[in-house]
């Protein structure tokens, strides 16, 4: 029986659902993708919605567009991790506890010595920045400021990269790992909110201080200790023995 979507946006949500069989494994590495008849029939979408729904996929190297062959699905090593289409995908198939694992893992060996980095070129105004973050993270109380709080955590830890390294490419990758680890927090307790601040505090004393060891010890510290709190295990910590 066929499958309508019910939305102006078709194109994004074909895509989407596509991305969900594709990560969760319902569409394995190497499996061809229903053709653009069968996208047509099954989900009662245009032939036009059809081509540019793949064309989105191959963009972000979900599959292997081929002219003249059927289009397949690639390994999990050639996705576009970073992309929202593959972070949601990975959401929507509640496979994002491995996802947030490997970006934990990514912010450990970047962020400690971007904090190092900050501590010995952050200028007075990126001192003055981090202070006002902590500060205005400090003002937050109840239960209902998560949101916010998120915000100012995203904007602490881009600040502290941006102070210290000036390269587009490192922000650039961690403003789009800051996404996932931020989807599906709904709440945060106000003990580890103020844990949370009493770290980014300490770390944006020891910049403020141009004290690079401090700084690199206390950020690598600080996502430990986040990691934890989130009931993030390393990769060596779920492998059999």
């Amino acid at each position: 029986m066929a499958r309508t979507l019910t939305t102006t946006r078709l194109r994004e949500r074909l895509a989407a659902e596509l991305a969900r069989q594709i990560v969760s494994g319902e569409l394995p590495p190497g499996s061809p993708i229903p053709s653009e008849p069968e996208l047509v029939e099954e989900y009662e979408v245009s032939k036009t919605v059809a081509r540019e729904t793949v064309q989105m996929l191959g963009a972000v190297s979900l599959v292997n567009v081929q002219h003249g062959k059927r289009t397949t699905v690639q390994s999990g090593h050639e996705w576009n991790i970073l992309s929202p289409l593959v972070q949601q995908a990975f959401l929507d198939a509640g496979s994002v506890d491995a996802l947030v694992r490997e970006l934990h893992e990514v912010r450990q060996l970047l962020e400690p010595r971007a904090a190092a980095h900050a501590a010995a070129r952050a200028s007075d105004e990126d001192c003055e920045r981090l202070e006002r973050i902590t500060r205005a993270a400090c003002e937050q109380r109840g239960p209902d400021d998560t949101d916010h709080f998120l915000e100012l955590d995203r904007e602490f830890h881009l600040t502290v990269v941006r102070s210290g390294a000036h390269n587009r490419v490192l922000s650039g990758i961690l403003r789009d790992v800051y996404t996932i680890f931020h989807k599906g927090i709904v709440e945060l307790s106000e003990d580890s909110r103020q844990t949370a601040m009493e770290q980014h505090k300490a770390i944006a004393d020891a910049i403020a201080a141009h004290d690079p060891t401090a700084a690199e010890q206390l950020m690598h510290d600080h996502l430990e200790w986040a990691a934890k709190a989130r009931g993030v295990r390393r990769a060596r910590d779920t492998q059999p023995r």
